[in-house]
């Protein structure tokens, strides 16, 4: 008869092999536990999620790995509320006033955290933005009398959520419907069917003011920074347009809130007076980022943001990306062919064939359960990686 045995370790990849149950400790307390596999792959306590994320893997290269901020509390002096609040970018003014019970999650899981209280809003993620049942169809003309030919379903039933500081990342070849679901998103197209809801609203029932706040909460970075930019304008009157059209800000104003978001992109003051083409394209791409962030977005659709980019500028514009999010709280609908950069950047993918989402779920592990054809065949097929 096999004897139970407790293990204890610093070392996550040992309690994968071994262990069968965990329990995750932070100053003195079990703050989650449950089976191995379920916490691995959806931790319920911020803790247990940064601990994943600063592991070192061999995909990651010599990336710089993401370390927890601050330090360790004194045990003799712990403070109030929760003992994980002052280093944890996920906590709110509960969790330095209240100590968190033991929630139970169901399936043997529990964790001490208010995000897992099952009756608050604060246990789940706020959605942004939520599609149910969204389409697209085009009607197909040929010839020289444009004669109807049937419907192009570009956009074919789709639903996904976007929560609240999180990438939606969304895959698939050329002609799959990604590039209309951003413009459906944007409102540059008008759905055939289904509903798309913004922080709860339907986008179809909102009156002028509630499309302006829409259009300045949803923001856009598109593929080509050589054409999305105007040649004709420089760099401050073009980061300003979004000011301008929708604030009353005084010249000194908008000229300082310029600076400010140059300095966000790590592009120098100076760059505000010249123009596009006496940039690279990587820094190009630095500045459609600043102007995406002119008006406080809450989410930014990423259409194609690096395809155009070489791999080492790729690179810095995806850790920009990142690093924005990390501080702004923002959320990203992030598009592309490129099923490594998309996974690279998500929390959850949607893989699209034909108008339709075939496959989607967490990007912890992608792959992983790659049963639909397009993702076993065709996407992950075309992820080239240097031997």
């Amino acid at each position: 008869m096999a004897s139970p045995l407790i293990f204890i370790t610093h070392n996550l990849g040992i309690v994968a092999k071994m262990c069968d149950q965990l329990a995750v400790m932070y100053a003195g307390r079990v703050v989650e536990s449950g089976p191995v596999s379920r916490i691995f792959n959806a931790p319920a306590h911020p803790y247990t999620e940064a601990l994943l994320n600063s592991i070192p893997r061999m995909s990651d290269g010599a990336q710089r790995l993401t370390a927890i901020e601050g330090q360790p509390p004194d045990l003799a002096a712990l403070p109030r509320g929760c003992s994980f609040a002052p280093r944890c970018v996920r906590a709110f003014d509960r969790c330095h006033v209240e100590t968190p019970p033991e929630f139970a999650l169901g399936d043997g899981r529990t964790a001490r955290c208010w995000l897992a209280d099952p009756t608050s809003h604060r246990g789940r993620l706020m959605a942004v933005l939520e599609a149910a049942g969204l389409s697209k169809h085009f009607r197909a003309k040929r010839g020289i009398f444009g004669g109807d030919h049937g419907v192009v379903r570009a956009v074919d039933g789709i639903s996904f959520t976007i929560e609240s500081g999180q990438t939606l990342g969304v895959v698939g070849e050329s002609g799959c419907g990604k590039t209309t679901t951003a413009k459906l998103v944007l409102g540059l197209e008008t759905p055939t069917g289904g509903t798309i809801r913004f922080e709860g609203r339907d986008l179809q029932g909102l009156d002028a003011a509630g499309r302006r706040h829409y259009r300045k909460s949803v923001q856009a970075v598109f593929q080509d920074p050589y054409a999305s930019l105007s040649p004709r304008m420089r760099i401050s009157a073009i980061i300003a347009e979004p000011l301008v059209t929708n604030e009353r800000l005084s010249a000194a104003e908008v000229r300082r809130r310029v600076l400010q978001l140059l300095d966000l992109v790590g592009l120098p003051a100076r760059a505000a007076d010249l123009f596009p083409h006496e940039f690279s394209g990587g820094q190009r791409q630095r500045i459609a980022i600043a102007r995406a962030l002119a008006l406080s977005p809450k989410l930014i659709v990423l259409d194609e943001p690096v395809s155009a980019l070489d791999v080492s500028i790729r690179a810095q514009i995806l850790n920009l990306l990142r690093d924005l999010q990390a501080e702004l709280g923002l959320s990203y609908l992030f598009i592309a062919h490129d099923l490594a950069a998309v996974a690279h950047m998500s929390h959850t993918i949607a893989v699209m064939y034909l108008g339709q989402i075939v496959e989607s779920g967490e990007a912890r592990n992608p792959g992983a359960r790659a049963d639909a054809p397009l993702h076993r065949g065709a996407v992950l097929g075309g992820i080239a990686e240097p031997s």
